[in-house]
């Protein structure tokens, strides 16, 4: 997607530099005349001409190198680490051979429409007083007005996309993720296999665990979790009881073993039901809470409370082990705030099957939620984690929201780099336009005189260069939403809340680079209307 909207606003600029070549070499008509009268042959103007596109090219790919190398330095620092392979972007020889091949492409593809028209100039036309050519307007020059156009195209392609990836990522901030993230410590245990082997040892261990973050000064709760949220995560087949003891009747659900003061930990909001509370033991009755999507798959418009699941673990004679359901939790973002709620469902601590201690490699995470320094806190875990398992470290540690953050941080960079890509195209079409606009007054400067002579007012003539301007933008605005129509499904995996062809980007983005594109045409009809009857009817 990012390789596309680049090529994009190399189409814009080659589109652009072709156009300016264009109208210098009408400017150089005379020039080329004379050369063809003294000899050159259309093979030597041609060879000319590419040869200045070239060098052209050529400087112009230098001063990028080095925007370039400064720009890739600014992005790698100023972007977030959670960005895959951030830290390998940079110019290499395999960027700088790319550059020149495209520099040399482009300057010979772009150039060679200027020198093909240029090196079949006509003599007695170029000879002629430049009186009656002088009235040629946009009609007569289709080439630089298709330019503009097809500028102002591309750029509405660019302008939808990053509207819409920033509509996505304003959206997925508005999103609740289930839980209230905010003043929540989170850090990864891993107990080691030689001295917690047993899977009775690591479960008093994580319990006492627990209770000592509890304890901490300034510790409203605290809980350890198999997993966090936006921590990753297991999955296991749930049977509803009354179904089939087959793989088919298993509804695929996420699995959580969680300490009693989880859900007020990270305050996930209880439906019905109850949570654990401290009276579940491993050779109790085997319950757990499920969350409301699971409820609704296994037993849709039923009250799941009391009802069984057979999941996790075989019974010591080879059949199913039940677990009763005591209760329903809200639905929780867990894998991600763009990422659609899973069934989930969360086993008490203290009846953890012995296998799962292999599943999890004996590793929990702790959730805190304190009123204490971040710094403070973090430093009291510590202790707290040498008390219970001495010589274990406490890693993967930060806050929630920073996690919440992180998990959004490829969508903001995508978004920060189409916005400048679209930036770009816009400023570049808006020039593009500017250029054409710019020459067609200055070659109609006879053709104004004229008519302000013969009682035109200024408002007659800004209306005259602006409409032909109108024009070309809409000709642009309507190829850009066909290409933008047929192209923007390319971001349907990036998006959130909104759709390839939302009407509102869609609307935006064409007024957005109308007005910007009106307001280059309206420079130009405002010199237009300054023009001096007798200075442009003298001159000419």
């Amino acid at each position: 997607m990012l390789m596309g909207a680049v090529g994009f606003v190399v189409l814009i600029v080659c589109a652009n530099v072709a156009n300016l070549q264009l109208i210098r070499a009408r400017g150089r008509r005379k020039e080329i005349a004379v050369r063809v009268a003294l000899g050159a042959g259309p093979g030597h103007i041609l060879r000319q001409l590419l040869a200045e596109s070239v060098v052209l090219a050529l400087v112009g790919g230098v001063f990028g190198v080095l925007l370039a190398a400064w720009s890739v330095q600014l992005l790698v620092s100023s972007a977030s680490q959670a960005i895959p392979r951030i830290g390998e972007a940079g110019i290499d020889i395999p960027v700088l051979l790319f550059t020149l091949a495209l520099s040399l492409g482009t300057g010979v593809l772009f150039g060679l429409a200027p020198a093909l028209r240029s090196s079949s100039v006509s003599l007695s036309e170029a000879f002629k007083d430049g009186s009656r050519g002088s009235t040629v307007g946009l009609s007569r020059d289709r080439l630089r007005s298709g330019a503009a156009v097809a500028q102002i195209g591309l750029a509405l392609v660019l302008v939808v996309g990053a509207g819409l990836l920033i509509r996505s990522v304003m959206l997925l901030q508005q999103v609740d993720p289930g839980f209230d993230p905010r003043g929540v410590l989170v850090g990864r245990v891993a107990l080691p296999e030689a001295h917690f082997s047993n899977p009775a040892s690591a479960r008093i261990a994580f319990r006492r665990l627990a209770e000592d973050l509890n304890a901490l000064p300034g510790v409203q709760s605290a809980a350890v979790a198999s997993t966090a949220p936006f921590g990753g995560g297991g999955s296991n087949g749930l049977v509803p009881e009354g179904k089939a003891l087959d793989p088919r009747s298993a509804i695929d659900s996420m699995f959580r073993l969680v300490s009693p003061r989880y859900f007020a930990s990270m305050r996930v909001p209880l439906k019905k039901g109850r949570v654990f509370d401290g009276r579940e033991e491993f050779a109790s009755p085997k319950v757990m809470v499920i969350n409301e999507t699971l409820a609704r798959r296994a037993w849709p418009g039923q009250d799941p409370i009391g009802k069984r699941f057979a999941c996790c673990e075989g019974g010591p004679d080879g059949g199913p082990v039940w677990h009763e359901v005591i209760g329903v939790v809200g639905d929780v973002h867990a894998w991600g705030i763009g990422q659609d709620v899973r069934a989930e469902f969360y086993l008490p601590l203290a009846q953890a099957p012995n296998d799962s201690w292999n599943w999890m490699q004996r590793s929990m995470e702790i959730v805190v939620r304190s009123t204490s320094q971040d710094a403070v806190l973090t430093s009291q875990v510590r202790q707290v984690v040498a008390s219970v398992a001495p010589g274990v470290p406490l890693y993967r540690v930060g806050t929630m929201q920073h996690r919440i953050s992180q998990s959004l941080d490829q969508s903001r960079f995508n978004t920060f780099l189409m916005s400048i890509f679209a930036g770009l195209a816009l400023f570049l079409a808006a020039l593009g336009i500017y250029g054409v606009m710019a020459y067609s007054v200055a070659q109609r400067n006879h053709e104004i005189g004229i008519r302000i002579a013969l009682g035109a007012r200024s408002w007659d003539v800004l209306r005259l260069i602006l409409g032909q301007g109108l024009w070309l933008v809409l000709a642009g605005i309507g190829i850009g939403l066909g290409g933008a129509l047929a192209l923007t499904h390319v971001l349907q995996g990036m998006l959130f809340g909104v759709t390839p062809t939302d009407p509102w980007t869609f609307a935006g983005g064409s007024l957005l680079l109308g007005a910007v594109a009106l307001a280059a045409c309206y420079i130009p009809a405002r010199r237009a209307t300054r023009v001096d009857p007798m200075v442009a009817l003298h001159y000419e």
